[in-house]
Order: structure tokens, then sequence, then C-alpha cells
């Protein structure tokens, strides 16, 4: 069997799609910021408001059909699109665990909350992922301004592109840290602190805080390319009216000896 993660959209509204899931005879259940419901003792699916859905035991047809009924209450479904797939299986006999051998996911029971707090972190890192490759794009876009200022200490950018690749950099950083909210403790566990251990488990097999450093870091050096291009928009700001200045003393003396001339 298969736990699958998908991060579709920016964001889910989950009381439309109750509504909806709810008027072809599913059984739901809203708690925070996921809705979920179980397709048989086994199967179960978890949709969480910030994008992501995870199926467990649901086989690939299902999951489409689902994901196809709610993609009318998704933000932005061309946000990016992150599929993340593991295998899992009961075992009565054992605690619940993650095999990082084999990447398995041992279920010590089927019991809906267990799988509900592994699913915050599969969730979690298919968000991640999207924000990765966002911020990963974003700096490939832009890695040739340091080294065209390494070579020629300038960059050969009109004050229109100049403006645009520092909307970019702002929209990139900003985007980022809006999504990277999600990837907090989830407040489910301050009322089920029980199940807290297992969420604990999924993040640290996905290793979340590794990456979100890395992703600090990246997201560093799109503050200093952001400061390098502002800095460059100044100064191209500030020679143009130094031009325009030197320009209208030029004019002005022109008209000077022009009007001593013709005396």
């Amino acid at each position: 069997m298969q736990v699958t993660s998908y991060c579709t959209c920016t964001s889910y509204n989950l009381n439309l799609i109750l509504g909806l899931l709810s008027a072809s005879g599913r059984s739901c259940t809203i708690s925070y910021d996921v809705l979920y419901f179980e397709i048989n003792p086994e199967s179960a699916v978890f949709i969480f408001d910030f994008g992501c859905v995870v199926f467990w035991g649901v086989d690939a047809q299902e999951q489409k059909s689902i994901l196809d009924s709610i993609s009318g209450y998704a933000e932005d479904l061309s946000y990016s699109n992150t599929i993340e797939r593991l295998e899992y299986k009961f075992s009565e006999k054992s605690a619940t665990h993650i095999d990082e051998e084999s990447d398995v996911v041992v279920l010590g029971s089927n019991e809906i909350h267990l799988r509900l707090s592994l699913s915050y972190g599969f969730a979690q890192s298919a968000k991640l992922e999207v924000i990765e490759n966002y911020i990963e794009k974003t700096i490939n876009e832009n890695k040739s301004i340091p080294l065209e200022l390494i070579k020629t200490g300038k960059i050969s950018l009109s004050r229109k592109e100049l403006a645009k690749k520092i909307g970019n950099l702002f929209s990139a950083k900003n985007s980022a840290s809006l999504n990277t909210n999600v990837l907090d403790t989830p407040d489910f566990f301050w009322k089920k602190p029980m199940y807290e251990q297992y969420y604990e488990m999924a993040v640290y097999f996905m290793e979340l805080e590794q990456r979100i450093s890395v992703l600090d870091t990246r997201l560093n050096v799109i503050q200093e390319l952001y400061g390098i291009l502002s800095t460059e928009l100044q100064h191209s700001h500030s020679s143009r009216l130094e031009m325009i200045i030197i320009f209208l003393i030029f004019i002005e003396v022109l008209l000077v000896l022009m009007k001593d001339f013709f005396k």
C-alpha cells in the first residue's frame, strides 16, 4: 500500500469541499486546517487548507477523481504540482515507526488520528518542495547578475528591467516567507499532544528542519540580490538626474553666451 502526498495549489476552501463531499455521501470531519474522511477502514484522505492532499491506500484512479472533484475549490491551481510517495503497511505486533532503510511506514494501528499526525509531516514536506523549487528557479534566473558584476563592474539592465527583477525577487521572498508559516507545528497537537510524536517522526524522516535551514540560506541570497539591484536602480536614477542637471546647466550657459553674443 502507498501513502501519496500532493501539493496542487496555494490553498483549498475546506468548508465548500465539506459541502461537496457531504452531498456525495462522504462522512467528513474538519479539524483546524484539515478535512479528512475514510473510504474504508484501511483507506483515508486528508485535505489540508494550504493546498495539499494526502492519500492512504487509495488507488490512482480514485485519487485523480477526488483531486478533480475538489479542484473547483482550489486557489491558483497553476501554482505548482508535486507528488511524494511512500510504501506503508500495518503491523499489530510492532509500534508505529518509519523504517528508514526501506522507506516504509509501519503502522501499529489504522487509527485515523495516528495517520493524520503523520500526514501533517508528509503534507508539509510536499509544500516545502514547491517552495524549494520556486526559490531555486528564482536564484538560477538571477545568478548571472553577480557574475556580470565581477566581470564588468556593472549591471547591463535598463531601469525597467531592473525594476522587474526587483519585483520578481521581492515576490519570491515574500511568497516563501508567507508559505513557510504552514511548516510550523500544527495547532492540532495542542489538542491532541499524545499524537505529536508521530508528527515529529514524519518531520525527522522528511528532513524538514534541515531543508528549512537550507531554504533560509537561499532566501538570504535572494535578499542580497534584492539589495544589489535596489542599489543599482537608485544609482541609475541618480545618474540620470545628474545628466539632466548637467544638460540644463549647459543650456543655461549656452543661452547666456548667445545673449552676450547678440548684444
